[in-house]
């Protein structure tokens, strides 16, 4: 009970399976990483003496969310260093068509953020892996290549959306920034390029040249005549 402590904290910003009671952690054994400050979930510890968590995924889902699973590899998924109870961004990079249309533009923006990772292949939260790779060392990619993630149905219609028009990249938030949210502008050549090198000025525009105008007189009545540019002097 002593490294425990209340914090109040936005409604927004509440993470699943988190809890104010502490009845619900003491006494328990954290499965995953806990650092300090923290919000403590409640699918990050479980009861001493027992083995693999018992849960199905569908109750580790929290309440009006949706468990979808994507495909990633070494470099989608952070070279497999992504496990079970870690939180990611969704990061989308796309072919967009220019004004003039004659060809695509890659932009690349931030879909979602502090998405929860549910599995990874077959391990849920809660579940001690089979194989105890390294601390630091990933388990091969070929034993890691689904993640399965925890949004809500329109979010996983988005996000269904994206993985068929260009490419999506997990992106590991660490424990301490969960539940924050980073205003993200998208990223293009342009973007990257003022990031580089600062804003390009604005070329000033030359001035128009006046027009010449002739006088023309018949009797009484003068008529103005505007004189075109020729291309000869």
């Amino acid at each position: 009970a002593d490294d425990l402590a209340l914090k109040p904290i936005p409604q927004d910003f509440v993470q699943p399976f988190a809890t104010p009671n502490n009845g619900d952690l003491i006494g328990r054994i954290a499965v995953a990483p806990i650092a300090q400050g923290e919000q403590l979930l409640r699918n990050k510890v479980r009861e001493p003496g027992r083995g693999p968590s018992p849960e199905t995924l569908s109750k580790m889902t929290p309440k009006g969310m949706r468990a979808v699973t994507i495909g990633i590899d070494a470099l989608s998924g952070v070279g497999g260093f992504v496990r079970p109870g870690d939180t990611v961004d969704l990061v989308w990079t796309v072919n967009v068509p220019t004004k003039d249309k004659q060809a695509a533009e890659p932009v690349t923006l931030t879909l979602f953020q502090d998405v929860p990772i549910l599995a990874v292949a077959g391990h849920m939260v809660g579940q001690e892996p089979k194989s105890q790779p390294g601390k630091d060392t990933p388990p091969p990619v070929a034993a890691q290549n689904t993640v399965t993630i925890a949004l809500d149905p329109q979010q996983i219609a988005l996000l269904l959306f994206a993985r068929q028009q260009g490419m999506v990249q997990l992106s590991l938030r660490p424990p301490s920034d969960s539940g924050s949210q980073v205003v993200v502008a998208p990223a293009n050549l342009n973007t990257v390029m003022e990031a580089l090198f600062g804003a390009i000025p604005e070329q000033p525009q030359p001035e128009p040249k006046p027009a010449r105008q002739v006088e023309v007189y018949k009797g009484l009545v003068k008529d103005v005549v505007v004189l075109e540019e020729s291309g000869s002097n």
